[in-house]
């Protein structure tokens, strides 16, 4: 309106452009700054996970030959893969158990007792996104308590809203528990969909990718894609091979999804199931009928988090409910998120407080009553203090119980089976959904940690309040966790009478006991009928095995499966075509020896249709090695083929191969539409 602009306007507004500029330039890193220094101020509490034998590990190592004290038995041909939490990076403030990286570990025992190890960083979108930042930029578990928690929670919104962290491929750590299903191995975490994983057959690990559920862009083909997440306990039918599964919100209707799997791995069925309020869903059972739902109340109270608890607490004031959820009721017929699908019929039991994470088996009886056994809390709470010297009351101890329910009356009991303390119970294989004789569990001291002190085994068919039938105590400074119960008969079919319990029972096992040498691991091998406290083998192994969470066993067929038959994830078929070019994979963060392979070509006739490899590209640490270039003869192709197809894995032998990891991590940029095998194959003649 020719009015003259104040000459302090004049100025100031171009300099808060400006600045708004490098605000949008820099927030990276002014957001990273700002968590950081607010997660720090709130101390290290919950460090004690990150020391002694919970002290993560960086370290991505294969290692073969590996020394076995006693005779492995001539039956255990497989892999043993187990996972857990394991920070990439150091937290840079408090951090909870559940916190952590998934990695994996596993003990390749091949026929004749040789035995590898290898462990691995599961590749998953959050772990890349950190990685690519070089710094830790998600919330984690351990955060979020008092008003800091409140801070850390909007930043943590803000850094998602600004583009500097992205959930669009899940912000899971696929760091819990592992299922084997339509030939697929899948590491899980219940915050996200599962991650598709491989052990190759020398035992070397490697992330495919994360798993897609249903839809049309998918590797299955249910009418609609399942949103997730993906409970970290799945139950498998053993005879029908599908899978059930289920997810929970806690903060957006419905608070519980589920699905069913066939034995090809396709969504079949949905359902969304309405609950009155949100919980911590952690496990589930399966019947030949019924799915069963544990809807507990370890419950979503945000208020707690200004009390400076974690915002999931037990409330003693609800009740605990069991559902049935029959298996051949109608799912979905859109998504299953949609506020107006029509929930599923779920016939509910409601029992005193209690709180159950997993469960041993489930069945019905003639009379058609469902039975479920579990590891039982009368009360529960997440840890407050240091968990090291913290005595567990008596009302947080966990206990095999039975539930007992009866559809047709609506009648219900519970009774408690033993007064062992015990969690992560495991059962013979094939009896997932039929009524298991024996149980085999981690027993744990006073003090409130998931470092067992032994395992116990319990028969369901003895009489009165006690099913204990045995012991094994480890020795004095030794702990471990989940043991992983291996028939002898790892055919997969029925179980002959008296024969359930005919197996091995291993376990990781950490000695603390040497202050000089400092926590060292291996693997014991338990004979599971007689529970005789010697083991059976010792494996030593290379490097410390933190403390984790669960795992299973991969017979020989399964190995052959995962590796030959699984279908790539976001392809219909499962046929590996076209050549694998420029197959590169880093190893060794110190030195690095490279190496080419190339024009190998499969010449045998029973090789056709196999995948061509070309233009491999490897490289492979050895300190104080130059570079130098390999030729490969065509044989050695031919080999590596072979643990693909009927010949058995017996070709993968090579060299010790140590700190596979370039700044930390296995990157590889294998593409899982084509191979079938990897470049970490090796010969000890191609390095040396």
């Amino acid at each position: 309106n020719g009015m003259e602009v104040p000459p302090l306007l004049s100025v100031a507004v171009p300099v808060s452009l400006v600045g708004l500029g490098l605000a949008w330039v820099y927030r990276r890193k002014l957001l990273c700054l700002a968590f950081d220094r607010v997660a720090a101020a709130g101390g290290k509490k919950g460090h004690e996970f990150l020391a002694g034998q919970f002290e993560p590990v960086h370290d991505e190592v294969f290692s073969e030959d590996l020394p076995v004290e006693g005779q492995l038995p001539a039956e255990l041909e497989g892999a043993l893969v187990r996972t857990g939490p394991n920070p990439y990076f150091n937290p840079v403030g408090s951090i909870h158990l559940f916190d952590g990286d998934g990695m994996l570990h596993t003990i390749r025992i091949k026929k004749g007792g040789e035995a590898s190890y290898c462990n691995h960083f599961i590749e998953t979108a959050r772990l890349a996104q950190e990685k690519a930042a070089s710094a830790p930029l998600f919330l984690k578990m351990g955060d979020v308590t008092g008003p800091r928690g409140m801070l850390l929670l909007m930043l943590s919104y803000w850094k998602k809203l600004l583009g500097v962290t992205s959930d669009a491929d899940g912000t899971g750590t696929a760091n819990t528990a592992l299922v084997y299903h339509a030939q697929r191995l899948l590491s899980l975490h219940e915050a996200d969909l599962p991650y598709q994983v491989r052990v190759l057959c020398n035992g070397v690990l490697e992330t495919v990718g994360r798993l897609k559920l249903g839809g049309p862009d998918s590797s299955t083909t249910g009418a609609a894609a399942y949103p997730g997440p993906f409970s970290a306990h799945p139950k498998m039918d053993p005879t029908t091979g599908e899978l059930f599964f289920f997810g929970y919100s806690l903060d957006v209707k419905p608070f519980m999804r589920a699905g069913m799997m066939d034995a090809k791995g396709q969504v079949t069925k949905q359902w969304a199931v309405d609950l009155p309020y949100a919980t911590m869903m952690h496990d589930c059972a399966l019947t030949p009928t019924y799915a069963v739902i544990l809807h507990l109340p370890l419950v979503f109270e945000p208020k707690e988090i200004m009390k400076g608890s974690l915002p999931l607490t037990f409330d003693a004031t609800k009740l605990s409910r069991i559902g049935l959820l029959r298996r051949d009721s109608p799912g979905c017929e859109g998504a299953v998120t949609d506020l107006n699908a029509r929930p599923a019929t779920v016939q509910w039991f409601e029992m005193p407080s209690f709180m159950v994470f997993h469960v041993a088996g489930s069945w019905e009886d003639m009379e058609g009553r469902v039975h479920v056994v579990a590891c039982h809390f009368p009360e529960f709470s997440f840890f407050k203090d240091d968990a090291s010297t913290k005595t567990t009351p008596e009302s947080e101890k966990q206990r095999i119980f039975e539930y007992v329910l009866n559809p047709m009356t609506g009648e219900h009991t519970l009774t408690q089976r033993s007064s062992v303390q015990c969690d992560f119970p495991v059962i013979h294989p094939s009896r997932g959904t039929q009524r298991p004789r024996y149980i085999w569990a981690a027993t744990f001291s006073a003090i409130e940690t998931v470092a067992a002190t032994g395992i116990a085994k319990f028969d369901l068919d003895l009489a009165g309040d006690e099913a204990c039938a045995a012991r094994i105590e480890f020795e004095p400074g030794c702990s471990g966790g989940e043991a992983i119960f291996v028939p002898r008969d790892q055919s997969g079919g029925c179980v002959e009478p008296g024969t359930e319990d005919d197996g091995w029972l291993l376990v990781f096992v950490n000695d603390e006991s040497n202050a000089s040498t400092g926590v060292t691991s291996s693997l014991h091998v338990y004979d599971a009928r007689t529970m005789s406290r010697t083991p059976v083998a010792k494996i030593a192994l290379p490097q410390r095995v933190p403390a984790g969470f669960h795992g299973m066993w991969l017979t020989e067929t399964q190995l052959r499966q995962q590796l030959a038959g699984a279908k790539p994830l976001g392809e219909e078929s499962s046929e590996a075509t076209g050549p694998l070019m420029s197959h590169h994979v880093m190893m060794n963060r110190d030195s690095i020896d490279r190496f080419s392979i190339d024009e190998t070509q499969w010449t045998e006739p029973e090789m056709k249709g196999l995948p061509l490899i070309a233009d491999r590209e490897l490289d492979v640490g050895r300190d104080g090695l130059d570079r130098c270039a390999h030729q490969v003869a065509k044989g050695l192709a031919l080999k590596q083929a072979s643990c693909i197809t009927n010949q058995g894995p017996s070709c993968c032998k090579g060299e010790n191969k140590k700190n596979m990891g370039a700044d930390h991590g296995l990157e590889s940029n294998l593409d899982p539409t084509t191979a079938m095998f990897s470049g970490n194959f090796f010969n000890g003649d191609q390095v040396d």
